[in-house]
This record gives C-alpha cells, structure tokens and sequence, in this order.
C-alpha cells in the first residue's frame, strides 16, 4: 500500500520471511524519483521487482549461505545412516593416517565433513564409538586379508606377494592397515586394543611360517625368523608412512619389494 503525506512518498511492502513461512512488513523506506521502489528486510535493503509475483527478497539466518546447521544438514543429498556412518569413518582415518591420533578431535572431523559436531552425534554416540568404528573395521580388513591370502610359486614369492597384498590394502583403505601395525590405536579402549593385536600377530606368524619355508628351500635353517618377520612389517609400515607424506605418490610397492631383497640376502647368508 502507498502512503500519502507531508514529505516524500513512501512504500510498504510485505515480504516472506523464509525462516517462519509468513508475511512480514519489510519496512518505510523513501521512494525518491527514478530509484524504483525498495523494500527492507532484516537491515538489507531489497530491490523490488513490481512485475514479479512476490517481492525480491534476501534474508540473514545462522549458519552457511545464511541457513542453520539443520537446514544445511537437510540440503545435502540423501543417504542412508550406514552411508553417513561410513563418511564420518573415513573421515577419522584420513585424520588418523595423516596427522596422527593427537590430532583427531570432534572439532577436526567435524570440519573436514563439512558439517556440526552436533551431526556427527546423530550417527555415533560418542567420539569413542567412532574411533572404535574406524579401527575396529580396519583390524577386520587386515585380518581377513592376511587370513585369506593364499599363492602358488616357491616361499621367497608367496612371502614376498603377501607383503605387497597388505601393501594393497593400504592403498584401498587410504591407510587403514598402518594404524594396526604402528600400534598408536591400541590404547583407544582396551577391547578394540586386543583386536589390534590379533591381527598384527595374525600377519606376524604367517610372514615368520614363509620365512621359515623360504629358508628351507634355500639352506633348511633360519633362527632369525621371527626378527625377520618384524623387519618386514617395518618395511610396510614405513613405505606407507612415505606414501601418506608424499600425498599418496611415493612408490610403495617397488619400494618395498625393493627392501624385501636386502633382507632376502639373510635367507642365502645362513
């Protein structure tokens, strides 16, 4: 409606208010010639299209591009709870493998997803259970792989072939198995701890059982089998750390076929 009075004319109009779903005065303002009509809504001045069906109007709210967290959450596209959990689980791991256990923190993985930590606590019900999700799944990985790893050819190869296997699993995983095998996740609870040991004495005793077949192949003793076992799971372990610092590059599995060599020497020194 249009004001007439002392002064210059004025307008109001009425605008949505998009946060309640109502019709609200947007505000006087003064209608000087050759300005066109203006509207205010929330402190910001609107141009105002009169040939459009409601008012050209722009809103401030909390949160990103002025909407709450909850309208943000509700904007991205659908999934599923287990599609949601699986997200936060990667998350953890890309924050556990590339900056350490010290840096994991609600805050951090929350800002890498891009969402509230209040989100986050609507698939987990604490941080513990999202640590223990994404270590606990990698043990399983580990240990099922290492379990099922079965090759033909001479001990030295299936040795050699079940390091590059778990190697694979790193790449796959984006570093899921280095987690087990330096350890630093064992002290999250106790129980996901044991599952952290199983598995890395899982991969233990069967590189210390190829060893001790390469070596009868070679010469019919090793008595540093299970030294040797250990110097091969530093070799994964250290190939994946310089895989992860050089933004997934660095050649790990030349590389540690290269280092297996060196120790493959032991079997014909004995």
């Amino acid at each position: 409606m249009t004001l007439l009075g002392p002064g210059p004319k004025v307008t109001r109009k009425l605008a949505r208010n998009n946060d309640f779903g109502r019709w609200e005065p947007t505000g006087l303002d003064p209608w000087p010639a050759g300005e066109g009509l203006k509207g205010r809504c929330f402190g910001v001045f609107c141009p105002y299209n009169e040939n459009a069906s409601e008012p050209s109007v722009k809103t401030l709210g909390a949160g990103a591009a002025g909407k709450s967290d909850a309208q943000n959450e509700a904007a991205r596209p659908y999934k599923s709870r287990t599609e949601r959990r699986a997200e936060i689980v990667a998350a953890t791991l890309e924050i556990l493998t590339e900056e350490g256990l010290h840096a994991w923190t609600t805050a951090a993985l929350a800002d890498r997803l891009g969402v509230s930590q209040a989100t986050l606590f609507r698939h987990f019900a604490s941080k513990e259970e999202i640590l223990s999700a994404a270590i606990r799944g990698q043990a399983e990985i580990l240990r099922r792989r290492v379990a099922e790893y079965d090759a033909e050819g001479c001990g030295w190869d299936r040795l050699l072939g079940l390091v590059l296997e778990v190697i694979g699993v790193v790449e796959e995983t984006n570093g899921g198995p280095l987690l087990i095998l330096g350890g630093q996740a064992s002290r999250i609870a106790p129980d996901v701890g044991q599952e952290i040991v199983a598995a890395r004495d899982l991969l233990n005793s069967r590189l210390v059982e190829l060893f001790r077949e390469a070596a009868a192949e070679r010469n019919g003793h090793l008595p540093h089998a299970r030294l040797l076992a250990e110097m091969a799971i530093a070799v994964i372990h250290s190939t994946g750390l310089r895989w992860i610092m050089s933004g997934r590059e660095y050649p790990m599995q030349r590389q540690a076929a290269a280092m297996l060599n060196v120790l493959g020497r032991c079997l014909e020194a004995q």
